[in-house]
Parts: structure tokens; C-alpha cells; sequence
């Protein structure tokens, strides 16, 4: 075979590749979204959150729902700043099994001023 007709059957076979891709993969549990578990922080959704004024007192709630079957504990850690300075706090919220409704908990937390910017976040595990 000359070496053209070798660097056009590569050229072809290169083309071919690139439109077909890497081939066909076989994935069993993928197929079969019922068999996929949600992981504990995946089952915790976050809800409405924001600033409240309560007779001259701020506060910022935020508020959680479980969605899954399990009860779930949660460790909710929050960074929240402002003009008069910052506030850390921490707290472990227990969420009881969904039944019928979903189970929602709220954290408030007492802050200096109406405004700011918040970064929280939580570390959950099925109980």
C-alpha cells in the first residue's frame, strides 16, 4: 500500500473519531433513576432566607426543608457581615423523615444591621 493511501485511510479513520465519538459506553445504574440515593445534604433544600426587624431587633432566618424519607441532622455554620461588623454562629438542626408534608426548620440569627452579606452553609447525614 503507498503512503498516501495509508495517511488517507488514517485521515478517514481520524474524521470518523471526531464525528462519532468515543463509542458507545454501557452504564447500568445510570439508566434507572430510582436507584440513585440522594446524599443527605442533596435531601436538605434551602428555602426563602433574609433579613427581619422585630421591635428594633434584626435578624437573619434560614430556612430548610427535608425532602427525603430519612431523618436527616444537619451542622449549619454562618459568616454573615455588615457596616457594624461581622457575626459567626453555628448551630445542628435535626429534620424528622418526610411523612406526608415536608419537614421545614428555620435558624435565626441575631445580627447588627438589616443588611449585609451572608455565607452559610451545612455538613448533613442521614441518621
Amino acid at each position: 500500500m503507498s503512503p498516501s493511501a495509508l495517511r488517507l485511510l488514517a485521515a478517514a479513520g481520524c474524521v470518523a473519531a471526531a464525528l462519532l465519538g468515543p463509542g458507545l459506553t454501557v452504564s447500568l445504574a445510570a439508566d434507572d433513576p430510582a436507584s440513585i440515593e440522594p446524599s443527605a445534604k442533596q435531601c436538605i433544600a434551602d428555602l426563602d432566607s433574609g433579613y427581619t426587624d422585630d421591635a428594633g431587633k434584626y435578624f437573619y432566618t434560614m430556612n430548610f426543608q427535608n425532602n427525603c424519607d430519612k431523618p436527616i441532622i444537619c451542622t449549619i455554620d454562618a459568616y454573615i457581615t455588615s457596616f457594624r461588623g461581622p457575626i459567626s454562629a453555628h448551630t445542628i438542626l435535626h429534620f424528622p423523615a418526610k411523612a406526608q408534608t415536608p419537614a421545614q426548620k428555620s435558624y435565626a440569627v441575631r445580627v447588627n444591621a438589616m443588611s449585609g452579606t451572608v455565607q452559610y452553609g451545612r455538613a448533613c447525614n442521614f441518621l
